[in-house]
């Protein structure tokens, strides 16, 4: 309009308008409707946000350990009612703590509620990739041994975490037929995402990885940094990308092939995800790409974590940040309890004379760095094993204390190595 005069509105030194003087007789009245009303309120909104020095502020509830805590609703969920919490979601991202037994008796809980709430119940795993999925079905309705299960479903391959620590989810998937899957990807696909590639095979059915997501790779920078790996890391640096890649790559097809399968599923189904919760914190990680990948779909995100007795206030509370999930536990860690015995840090083969050490995934203190690539375990304790995975079976079965006596051919030699049984296993 000719004769306009421009004028620009600051708040707090910040440009937030830039308007025009009108020479309508209102004009005066909206201005001083603006100034007095609305321009204290934009100016006050420039305190809500970061909190001192910039710093964000962190909204929590102090939860008491061991029970579940509904963020969502800001109180404690009563057992007697998990169930019907649970039941009005398609797909829950059930989170673990995959080496804490209690984190597991919780999703053996939650996966008994569900089933007694009246609906029918599809698992998919985090440790299987859709090449284990015949396996799976065989071990659910009945027509594998638990020996069997292991080797033909590569558990310690492509896992590697003591069985025992699932035993009973497993026992209880075969006690109700529960359909299960694996959506994870393979090694070699993770190999190729760490070098920048997508494999052939997932493109068809990803396209890209999506690196777009900054506040996932912030998250994920800060995970590292808070467990002392970020030494000499940057955001840029080519170990944090590598890195970012391939749990971008996990959270990409895991979210979205969960979600695929809640999509399909029948209105009296619920596609439950046993998954990390580092999967899940805050939302914006296997459970976005599920959002993404199925907008419409009901889900539902419980996360569990294990933390130290110092993280509790002086009533024995732990924080937990309202937005990080739907539903949350926390444990706290008991240093005194010793881990289970686990050959997890060894790469074993069959042989004839017993099982052989192909490769060593070690760190210095490990005890299992007594072993040298190419020693092949002829027995346990006085035991021959019965293969690879029975071996790693009986070692898990020894009590986590005292010594265990291995014996090996070394160079054509026999070697009796004293190994101690407090389950690090590097």
């Amino acid at each position: 309009m000719k004769g306009d005069r421009p004028w620009t509105l600051q708040v707090n030194g910040q440009a937030i308008a830039r308007v025009s003087y009108w020479p309508a007789p209102q004009f005066n009245l909206y201005l001083r409707l603006f100034l007095t009303v609305l321009f204290p309120l934009l100016a006050g909104c420039t305190a809500i946000g970061p909190g001192k020095e910039g710093l964000p502020r962190v909204y929590a509830y102090a939860v008491q350990p061991g029970i579940t805590f509904d963020l969502a609703q800001g109180r404690p969920l009563e057992e007697a009612n998990l169930g019907a919490r649970l039941a009005g979601s398609r797909l829950i991202f059930l989170g673990e703590a995959h080496d804490e037994p209690r984190s597991h008796r919780f999703q053996v809980l939650a996966l008994r509620s569900l089933i007694a709430a009246g609906k029918k119940v599809t698992v998919a795993l985090e440790m299987f990739s859709p090449a284990a999925d015949e396996a799976l079905r065989a071990w659910s309705e009945g027509r594998l041994s638990e020996l069997e299960f292991l080797e033909a479903s590569g558990w310690y391959d492509t896992w590697g975490f003591p069985w025992v620590y699932y035993r009973d989810l497993f026992a209880l998937f075969r006690e109700h037929h529960l359909t299960l899957h694996g959506i994870n990807v393979t090694k070699e696909q993770r190999r190729a995402a760490r070098r920048g590639e997508l494999a052939p095979e997932l493109e068809a059915e990803f396209s890209a990885l999506d690196l777009t997501l900054q506040p996932h790779r912030q998250y994920l920078f800060d995970i590292l940094s808070d467990l002392g790996h970020g030494n000499g890391m940057t955001r840029n640096s080519p170990q944090f990308r590598s890195y970012h890649r391939v749990q971008v790559l996990w959270d990409m097809v895991m979210g979205t092939r969960a979600a695929n399968l809640a999509a399909r599923a029948g209105p009296d189904e619920t596609v439950v995800v046993l998954i990390g919760s580092g999967h899940l914190g805050y939302k914006i990680g296997a459970n976005l790409r599920a959002a993404r990948a199925h907008p419409g779909l009901t889900q539902l995100t419980f996360v569990d974590q294990l933390v130290d007795l110092a993280d509790a206030d002086g009533q024995g509370h732990v924080r937990i940040p309202v937005g990080l999930a739907d539903l949350a536990r926390v444990y706290i860690s008991d240093p005194q309890k010793p881990a289970l015995p686990s050959l997890g840090g060894l790469k074993l083969e069959e042989d004839p004379d017993g099982v052989r050490v192909a490769g060593l995934q070690l760190f210095d203190h490990s005890p299992l760095a007594v072993f040298r690539e190419g020693d092949v375990i002829v027995a346990l304790n006085g035991a021959r094993p019965g293969g690879a995975v029975a071996l790693r079976l009986a070692y898990e079965a020894l009590p986590p204390e005292g010594m265990a006596e291995v014996m090996v051919r070394r160079e054509g030699a026999p070697v009796r190595l004293t190994i101690p049984l407090d389950g690090r296993d590097g």
